[in-house]
């Protein structure tokens, strides 16, 4: 009888084993990478990779995406966090929405970033969103839809290299938190807001 319990718990875990597995396989996403990519993946289903001359691609040219609220995932939850890159490019149309912080924080070697197709209208906290890029000498924000923020703390805080940033097109009208927002940008010489 013994032997007869062990068996079926054998086949018991084997055949849970077996449901994980397929259940993985099916679930696999199709990634769009080339075969000399430092990094790619799939996130909130936008596919994403980091070529071989180091510059992160989100999406793919002529389709829309949606970026969902990450509050409630880990904090660094972005795939690309301390990953190796240069630019930053959004080749599709992503549609930001609730709190999108640090999506580009500790990106010490991002020296040029085009966020022009990234949609911020429905995006609620910026806080860290492209902050500690020390290679960073200007940003162009001038697409960013800030109507709905309520956070930008420490939005370019740590860009040691930063010298001139213009946030005149920024509605800052909902704005609860603005703390340390510029802090450590020591080289920061031209700031417009209005």
């Amino acid at each position: 009888m013994k032997q007869s319990m062990e068996c079926s718990y054998k086949t018991i875990l084997g055949m849970i084993l077996l449901g994980i597995i397929a259940f993985a396989i099916i679930n696999i996403q199709p990634v769009y990478a080339a075969d000399d990519d430092i990094a790619s993946g799939v996130y909130d289903e936008v596919p994403w990779r980091i070529t071989s001359e180091q510059e992160l691609l989100i999406g793919e040219e002529g389709k829309t995406y949606s970026f969902t609220d990450r509050s409630s995932r880990d904090e660094f939850s972005y795939p690309w966090y301390k990953q190796p890159f240069k630019t930053v490019r959004f080749l599709g149309k992503v549609k930001g929405a609730g709190d999108h912080s640090g999506m580009f924080q500790d990106s010490h070697s991002l020296s040029s970033i085009d966020v022009s197709n990234f949609d911020t209208s429905n995006v609620t906290s910026m806080a860290f969103i492209i902050s500690s890029c020390g290679s960073l000498t200007s940003i162009d924000v001038s697409s960013f839809d800030t109507s709905n923020v309520t956070i930008m703390s420490d939005m370019f805080s740590g860009n040691l290299s930063l010298t001139n940033l213009d946030l005149s097109n920024f509605d800052i009208s909902n704005v609860e938190n603005m703390e340390s927002m510029f802090e450590y940008c020591l080289l920061l010489k031209k700031l417009d807001l209005i």
